[in-house]
């Protein structure tokens, strides 16, 4: 992903674009960007295609001519050959709207024309969007596999388990995995609590810390120090704990074993058979020795091995952690039910969704009580089993709102689950059209959370500016909830994006205006166009909880809220 820098370079250069003023070395420049990352060009592509709409209906057709011949000297950058650009102008053809029988189709096709063409001389490519090569974040990477018709990029993951539940864990400083995270190979440690932890192998485990493990593979841990509890099915067969004092196999079973920090350490069996080699050696000549059902052996610090019987009630049982987790549930609902009646008077707010009403109205607990027409969307479980969301999955689902005001500073905040990355945007919070200052809070289609405001222009050409975050929605992160936020302050000249309570990026404020919503889509996007073609934005998950408020909240005050709120 570029940075902060090289996006906001790319942003300018494509507003001087659009309005015809980039010299050769801008021209060059520009070109080089867009060469270089594939982000840039989905924003180009997208920019052209709406201002060719837009030009369809302005009455002036020498603005299309001026935008022709900027295009014109663009496309002297780069020379791809005539017979690709034919290729891609033809393809835009098939896919643009048809001219209206009121305007000059002439001046439409030209602009459409050029505007292609120029995407594909600069090197963009016949396919516009396609995953790029290399890592992502989050161990998340791209492959090619070859079949019998075609090459195909497949995005792979490096994931092995899955962390289920953390019980009162503390974590050492730095940043702690989240419930329902997928963990890639590496260590995991933590001073005191909790972990359920299942394995793509299908393999089950209960970490108590104090605790250091080093997650080699699906089938295969590492444990220095903790106390663990595994249970694995019979797919699961081979896999291995490697202690400072043994190796184990499990060949199906249930078993407990615990390393100590005095050194001492220990393995009971509490159900089928594991096999039991020096760390280290080879099975095939090493001295084997398989313990079954109600066998254990200790080790101590000096390494002799002592006989014991298996005490299955030694260790925590999967039953026991699943009564602390609904336990623990059971208290952050209450909590949350507790901040949610806390804030509701709250003068902060200007618009609050708590989606604990029903029906085809979304209700505001705000002061201007800005209620939404649920449109397609439809009731489902949210965070909690009792409470309740909005779930979107077709094009057409959204929540029409009216949020009036003009604001100096606003903090959006939203608990929502991400069930697909489609490679397109997905609306949050978008305002209709591109009218000047109104907010287009999104994610886009590589998984970063974007704040879009139109600039302050007489035109709408010209582009808008906008603040994004790194990737935050990855494979890996879909299907569990987070809590995304953003922070539009004047007074500090900062966009802030936030993710489950932590900061993720900064951006200096560009054009310095109030922030406006209007009419509006929750979970999608309505373009105010005369007989638009809308462009697919709608949220392909859930959303439970969506406040605005008339201030930039604080780094702690989100942090807290997160905390106060969290499933």
């Amino acid at each position: 992903m570029p940075d902060n820098a090289t996006t906001r370079r790319f942003e300018t250069l494509l507003s001087e674009f659009l309005d015809g003023g980039l010299d050769d070395e801008c021209q060059r420049e520009f070109a080089d960007l867009l060469k270089a990352e594939p982000t840039f060009s989905d924003a180009l592509v997208e920019q052209l295609t709406m201002d060719a709409r837009l030009t369809q209906f302005e009455t002036e057709s020498h603005d299309a001519d001026r935008f022709t011949g900027t295009l014109a000297a663009t496309l002297a950058v780069q020379t791809e050959g005539d017979e690709f650009i034919d290729r891609v102008v033809q393809r835009a053809a098939a896919a643009s709207l048809p001219p209206s029988t009121s305007h000059k189709p002439t001046q439409w096709w030209l602009y459409v024309a050029a505007s292609v063409a120029a995407v594909a001389i600069l090197g963009i490519g016949w396919s516009i969007g396609n995953w790029k090569d290399g890592p992502e974040p989050g161990g998340t990477e791209l492959v090619r596999q070859a079949d019998d018709s075609d090459q195909q990029e497949e995005p792979t993951d490096d994931g092995i388990a899955v962390l289920v539940h953390a019980d009162e864990v503390e974590w050492p400083d730095g940043d702690a995995p989240d419930e329902n995270d997928i963990l890639s190979p590496g260590p995991l440690r933590f001073e005191k609590g909790l972990l359920q932890l299942e394995f793509y192998s299908g393999a089950r485990l209960i970490v108590e810390g104090p605790a250091d493990l080093e997650l080699v593979s699906v089938d295969h841990v590492i444990c220095r120090l903790g106390r663990v509890r595994a249970v694995v099915p019979t797919p699961a067969h081979g896999f291995r704990v490697v202690a400072p004092q043994f190796e184990l196999i499990d060949l199906g079973t249930e078993f407990g074993l615990s390393v100590d920090p005095n050194g001492e350490s220990q393995v009971q069996v509490f159900d089928g058979e594991v096999e039991l080699v020096p760390p280290g050696a080879d099975r095939s000549t090493a001295e084997v020795e398989k313990l079954t059902r109600g066998e254990g052996r200790a080790w101590t610090a000096a390494g002799a091995r002592v006989p014991q019987q298996a005490e299955a009630g030694a260790f925590p049982t999967f039953e026991d952690l699943e009564q602390r987790k609904v336990q623990a549930a059971e208290k952050r609902l209450a909590r949350w039910q507790e901040w949610r009646d806390k804030v509701a008077g709250d003068p902060r707010i200007a618009f609050r969704f708590d989606f604990e009403s029903e029906g085809l109205e979304l209700l505001d607990q705000g002061p201007t009580a800005s209620h939404g027409a649920i449109v397609g969307a439809q009731w489902t479980t949210g965070r909690w089993p009792s409470t309740r969301a909005l779930e979107f999955k077709r094009p057409g689902d959204r929540v029409r709102l009216n949020l009036p005001g003009s604001y100096d500073a606003v903090t959006m905040s939203a608990w929502l689950r991400v069930d697909s990355l489609p490679g397109r945007s997905q609306g949050l919070l978008l305002t209709d059209g591109y009218e000047v200052g109104r907010a287009h809070w999104q994610l886009n289609g590589d998984g970063n959370l974007r704040l879009g405001v139109r600039k302050p222009s007489a035109k709408i050409k010209g582009g808008a500016t906008g603040y994004g975050s790194p990737v935050l929605i990855t494979p890996r992160r879909l299907g569990a909830w987070c809590f995304l936020c953003t922070v539009y302050d004047r007074e500090s000249g900062a966009v802030r994006h936030y993710y489950n309570g932590r900061e993720v990026s900064s951006d200096e404020i560009v054009f310095d205006q109030p922030l406006q919503f209007g009419t509006c889509d929750l979970g999608n996007w309505t373009q105010d166009l005369p007989n638009p073609r809308y462009p697919v934005r709608n949220l392909i998950g859930r959303i439970d909880d969506l406040t605005v408020w008339n201030v930039a909240l604080t780094g702690q005050e989100i942090h807290r809220m997160f905390l106060r709120t969290r499933p």
